[in-house]
């Protein structure tokens, strides 16, 4: 996949969510919508429903004006919401983690993705365990999701990733392909929808990790316990939309809508590419999201033993904003 952003854009993007601080929800004047800025920080398929709230109107349904800001990297993404420059952000769970680990008040209040969405992807001479021994693998950081995906996976594979393999710091998705094709390294973590870009040219999947079962927090809505107590009406609001965005998302009828929306923030050329987004979003939409997108706790503390951190998941996880929109008969009502 190809994603035509210019790093000029997404430099100015990241600057200017730095630069501006003090967003919130405060009350709404005179009835106008509330302004609210809500982080993300992955290019792929993870944070499209929100992308669907925006485009689609939910947000403006629900009485906000959401501004949506891109960050790059989980790391940068915790950082803007520890100094409130964002509220609420998408953003994966291995960040909300090690940020919790370390003492911030960052909370998870719901999960679009609970499992490990990735498939171990090798170069045609890579067909065994063994093939890796001393081999360089890509992840985005060390501690992201894509770093302890891929330990994960080392270990599944019978591998000490301390001793056997040499994990480096690579960068996004984008910069982790250019760096197989180019033989920089010979291993990293992508998610399913963009392996098969790489088939053509011999690349597989040594271990596709999508298909374990593992509950995992893979990518969240994350936020404050201080902004969810002072602010509880508008973290109800962006719920409302959130919620009413999956039900918009998960529904078939609306594929060719949400695939333009999808287009449009991804920028995909080609028909490869193409292909990739319309899979990714059906393995998405059928596979990954859940019509009550629930944190998983358990998917919480296997990020702290994989990273090892010492953190009971619980501190880290508020889902009773969902249960209570759920109990209430409100997410029912969306799919009737």
């Amino acid at each position: 996949m190809q994603i035509k952003r210019s790093i000029r854009g997404l430099l100015a993007l990241v600057a200017l969510t730095v630069i501006l601080a003090g967003c919130g929800g405060g009350t709404p004047n005179n009835g106008q919508k509330e302004k609210l800025r809500v982080g993300f920080t992955m290019m792929n398929h993870n944070p499209s429903t929100l992308w669907v709230a925006k485009d689609k109107g939910m947000f403006d349904k629900y009485g906000l004006d959401v501004e949506l800001m891109f960050i790059e990297g989980g790391t940068k993404g915790i950082q803007a919401l520890v100094s409130k420059d964002v509220p609420i952000i998408v953003v994966a769970g291995s960040a909300v983690v090690n940020a919790k680990a370390e003492g911030a008040d960052v909370k998870m209040i719901a999960g679009l993705v609970n499992t490990m969405t990735y498939d171990l992807v090798v170069p045609k001479e890579v067909q065994s365990a063994a093939d890796l021994k001393g081999k360089k693998l890509g992840v985005s950081k060390f501690g992201s999701s894509s770093d302890t995906a891929i330990r994960f996976a080392v270990r599944k594979l019978g591998l000490d990733p301390q001793k056997d393999v040499n994990i480096l710091q690579v960068g996004t998705e984008t910069a982790r392909i250019a760096a197989l094709k180019s033989g920089q390294m010979h291993a990293t973590v992508l998610d399913p929808s963009l392996t098969q870009e790489l088939t053509p040219a011999g690349f597989h999947p040594l271990l596709a990790l999508y298909k374990s079962g593992l509950e995992y927090q893979h990518t969240g809505v994350a936020t404050s316990e201080a902004y969810i107590k002072s602010n509880r009406a508008t973290v109800d609001k962006f719920a409302q939309a959130l919620l009413d965005s999956i039900a918009y998302y998960k529904d078939p009828k609306n594929e060719a809508e949400v695939l333009k929306i999808i287009d449009k923030y991804l920028q995909l050329e080609g028909d490869s590419s193409q292909n990739a987004k319309r899979d990714g979003y059906i393995f998405h939409r059928d596979s990954l999201l859940n019509k009550v997108p629930y944190a998983t706790i358990p998917g919480m503390q296997l990020i702290a033993e994989e990273n090892k951190k010492t953190l009971d998941p619980k501190t880290a996880v508020d889902n009773s904003i969902l249960e209570a929109f759920d109990k209430s008969g409100f997410i029912a009502k969306l799919y009737k």
